[in-house]
């Protein structure tokens, strides 16, 4: 009887031992998600050049979320927020839902006024290997010959 019992523990051990350590297979559509992560996390942060400062931020699988704000002086700036998909080939995001507005600040520093220029603004964001961004405002130009340093 003895012998018979320890046949049978030495059956349900080698059963447990195979059932803990067969393999378990995942979908690849969910393993491929898990795994990868959105490229602009490469290049999220403050960028900054004279009285511009950009703000990057990644969302989604390739987004890039870029706010940029801008001081004329220090009652007044401009602030553009778009949003687009990474070109991870040409490190680049190219954005077509541009929103600019003016804005102009109390002593306090609360906004005193808001006005909305324009939407719908087009461009394209360039990521450097050299930690530099630079950006071409298709709808004003306001950034030519700026190079965006990164901050933090």
């Amino acid at each position: 009887m003895n012998r018979i019992m320890k046949m049978i523990a030495a059956g349900m051990l080698a059963l447990s031992v195979c059932a803990c350590s067969a393999p378990k297979e995942e979908p690849a559509a969910e393993t491929a998600s898990s795994d990868t992560q959105n490229p602009v996390m490469n290049f999220v942060g403050r960028y900054g050049w004279n009285r511009a400062t950009a703000e990057i931020s990644a969302e989604g699988e390739r987004t890039a979320v870029i706010h940029i704000h801008w001081g004329s002086s220090a009652a007044e700036a401009s602030e553009w927020d778009m949003s687009g998909e990474f070109d991870s080939e040409t490190g680049s995001v190219y954005y077509t839902d541009c929103v600019k507005k003016d804005m102009v600040f109390n002593e306090d520093g609360s906004v005193k006024s808001e006005e909305k220029i324009y939407e719908n603004g087009k461009g394209t964001i360039f990521f450097h290997e050299d930690g530099t961004m630079t950006w071409e405002d298709l709808a004003e130009n306001i950034a030519e010959d700026a190079v965006f340093t990164f901050a933090s």
